[in-house]
């Protein structure tokens, strides 16, 4: 059974579920998707409202792509679509008002822009998914969490993983293959660099590293963005940062007698 947040009555809104118009079909010339427009609020928790406006996928389409994780599927969150409540994941629900809140407004969203109930477009849908993030300016990686799974520490440790991601992309940008030597001789007196690594740890275990999509999505991707519940970095930077310490794990005994 799914768990929902019940939804009263506003005036002047029906309370019936939105349904997805139907996409026109998909021919060589037209590739009809749809995108979703995020419409701003004055508070950060206020309702989520947004509409969809059909469009024919091309390189001039202006929107941004989510990658995320979808979340348990069983416990769903309300927002509004073109002013009928439609549910969505709890982890879909935080991406929301995180991008709500960073102006975000144009974009493709995949549990939100193909009617889900619908096998044929879906599959239809899913196989355009290469294009629509190729053709996306920007591809925007969600890698905060909903708010059931979120942590009193959740701001600081953000803040650390991304001081050492910006560190290894700084070494390595200034000294080519540095070594774990060198990063230990940069960063001596530093008193907070465990804690760096904990949070980096921790940060590579977001579930979203685990998804089979994700070469799919970042490779073909223009250019791409992580997007924390408080901070964001470019995606480049933690994918950089990544390759090193495989880097200094292959080549420094002292690193791995330190992991």
């Amino acid at each position: 059974m799914e768990e929902q947040l019940p939804i009263q009555a506003l005036p002047g809104i029906p309370t019936s579920d939105f349904v997805h118009f139907p996409l026109k079909p998909n021919t060589p010339d037209t590739h009809p998707i749809r995108l979703l427009h995020l419409q701003p609020a004055t508070g950060y928790y206020a309702p989520i409202r947004c509409t969809l406006e059909h469009v024919d996928l091309s390189p001039n389409l202006q929107f941004k792509a989510l990658s995320y994780v979808w979340g348990d599927p069983s416990i769903t969150l309300p927002i509004f679509v073109d002013d009928k409540p439609y549910h969505v994941t709890a982890n879909c629900h935080a991406a929301l008002l995180r991008l709500r809140e960073v102006q975000e407004f144009i974009l493709w969203i995949d549990a939100i822009c193909i009617n889900q109930r619908d096998e044929d477009e879906k599959t239809i849908q899913i196989g355009m998914m290469a294009d629509v993030y190729y053709f996306a300016s920007e591809v925007i990686i969600w890698l905060g969490v909903s708010e059931a799974d979120r942590k009193p520490d959740q701001k600081e440790n953000e803040r650390l993983a991304i001081r050492l991601i910006d560190c290894l992309f700084q070494l390595e940008t200034e000294r080519k293959n540095h070594s774990f030597e060198h990063y230990l001789q940069v960063t001596e007196g530093t008193t907070d660099v465990q804690d760096q690594w904990l949070a980096f740890s921790s940060l590579t275990k977001h579930g979203w590293f685990e998804r089979l999509w994700v070469l799919q999505e970042t490779v073909v991707a223009k250019t791409s963005r992580a997007l924390f519940q408080f901070e964001d970095v470019s995606f480049n930077r933690i994918q950089a940062a990544a390759q090193k310490v495989l880097s200094y794990y292959q080549r420094d005994p002292a690193f791995r007698d330190l992991i």
